[in-house]
C-alpha cells in the first residue's frame, strides 16, 4: 500500500522553477495512477510520469484572479502582510500545525509543506499530500478571522486604503471568445476554457500595435489571453511551447525564421524567469529587438528581467528605477507606500 504522506515527505526538492516542494518522478504507471487519484497533477513525458502534489494559493498581491479570491482587496493585502510576519518569526509552520491538531481524525496521515524561493516574495503555496489541503485552507482562514491579532492589523489597513478601485470583470468580444476556443483546440490545451468574462487590463502604458509579432508560452497563456484584444492583433500572434523542465515535453518554437530583425514582444505568466532568458538566448541570432511582458511576477528580481508587467489590472512599463512591485501595488489600492 503506497503511503502519500511518507512519498510526499521524501520527493521535497528544490525545483527548476525556482521553489520547493514535492515532485515524484516515476515510470511505474499504477504507482503513477494511484497517486494522481489522490489529486496530484500527472504529466506523461516519454513513458516517464511526472507527478506535482495538490496545492493552495493561500495568498497573491500580484495575480488579480487570486488577489480577489476573498473579494476583498484590502482583506487580500492585510492577510498577505499577516502572513508575511508569521513566517518572518519563523512560526507560520507552527501556527497551521496548531490548526491541523484541532482536527487530528480529519488530518490523519496527511502532510504539508509551504514552499520557499526566491520568486515567491508575494505569494504563498501550501502543498499538501492529497486533496484535504483544500480543507486545510478553509479551516485557516477561519482560525485567522478569528485571530484578534490580524483583526487589529486589518483595521489598520482599512483606515489606509481609502480609495481602493472597483475592479470588476467585463463581457469578452465573441470574436475574441472564438479564437480562444480555436487556439485551444489546435493547441490540444484540454485543461483550458475560453472564457467569456475577464478582468479588464489597463494598457496604456504598452503600445502593442508596435511589434510586428506578439509571442504567447503555451499553455499557460490560455490563463492570460482573455485580457488581450487578440482579435486585433490576431495577425501578430504566435505560439511557443518552452519548457525548462524536460520531464514536461519537448520545445517548439515554430515561425521562428520569421522572425528575423522584427520587433517581438514575448508574453508570459513569469516565475523563475528562466523560461523567458532562455527564449531571449533562442532570439539572440535572430533579432535584438525583444521586449519582455511579465505576467503577475512574484518577486521584483523577476519582474526586473521584464520591460512590462502585469500587476493586478494595471500594465506597468519599466522605468530608470526598475520594478519596485509592492509600491505600484500600493499605488493601484490607494495606500503610501514607506520604505522599510
Amino acid at each position: 500500500m503506497i503511503k502519500l504522506s511518507e512519498i510526499f515527505k521524501r520527493n521535497i526538492q528544490f525545483s527548476k522553477y525556482g521553489r520547493s516542494g514535492s515532485i515524484v518522478i516515476t515510470v511505474n504507471k499504477n504507482i503513477a495512477k494511484t497517486i494522481e487519484q489522490a489529486g496530484w497533477k500527472c504529466y506523461l513525458n516519454n513513458g516517464i510520469y511526472r507527478l506535482n502534489p495538490p496545492t493552495i494559493t493561500l495568498i497573491d498581491i500580484i495575480d488579480i484572479e487570486k488577489a480577489l479570491q476573498y473579494q476583498n482587496l484590502i482583506f487580500n493585502y492585510a492577510l498577505y502582510k499577516y502572513i508575511m510576519l508569521l513566517k518572518q518569526k519563523g512560526i507560520l509552520h507552527e501556527y497551521i500545525s496548531e490548526i491541523i491538531g484541532k482536527h487530528k481524525i480529519f488530518f490523519n496521515n496527511f502532510e504539508f509543506h509551504i514552499s520557499i524561493g526566491p520568486i515567491l516574495k508575494y505569494t504563498v503555496k501550501i502543498e499538501g499530500s492529497d486533496n484535504r489541503i483544500y480543507k486545510l485552507k478553509k479551516y485557516l482562514i477561519n482560525y485567522v478571522l478569528e485571530d484578534k491579532r490580524f483583526t487589529k492589523l486589518y483595521n489598520e489597513y482599512i483606515n489606509i486604503f481609502s480609495k481602493v478601485p472597483n475592479i470588476k470583470q467585463k463581457y469578452v468580444k465573441k470574436e475574441n471568445v472564438d479564437l480562444q476556443e480555436n487556439y485551444i483546440n489546435q493547441y490540444k490545451a484540454n485543461d483550458y476554457k475560453s472564457r467569456k468574462q475577464s478582468f479588464k487590463i489597463d494598457f496604456r502604458q504598452i503600445e502593442l500595435e508596435r511589434f510586428d509579432y506578439i509571442i504567447f508560452i503555451l499553455n499557460g497563456c490560455f490563463k492570460i489571453i482573455p485580457y488581450f484584444d487578440i482579435d486585433k492583433y490576431k495577425n501578430k500572434i504566435i505560439f511557443w511551447e518552452v519548457h525548462i523542465d524536460k520531464t514536461k515535453g519537448a520545445d517548439n518554437f515554430n515561425n521562428i525564421d520569421n522572425l528575423k530583425n522584427k520587433s517581438i514582444l514575448i508574453v508570459d505568466s513569469i516565475y523563475s524567469g528562466k523560461t523567458i532568458l532562455y527564449i531571449k538566448k533562442k532570439l539572440k541570432n535572430i533579432t535584438d529587438n525583444v521586449s519582455i511582458m511579465g505576467v503577475f511576477p512574484k518577486s521584483d528580481s523577476v519582474a526586473n528581467i521584464c520591460d512590462y508587467i502585469i500587476i493586478l489590472n494595471k500594465v506597468i512599463k519599466k522605468d530608470e528605477n526598475g520594478f519596485n512591485i509592492e509600491e505600484e501595488i500600493l499605488k493601484i489600492l490607494g495606500g503610501k507606500f514607506e520604505k522599510q
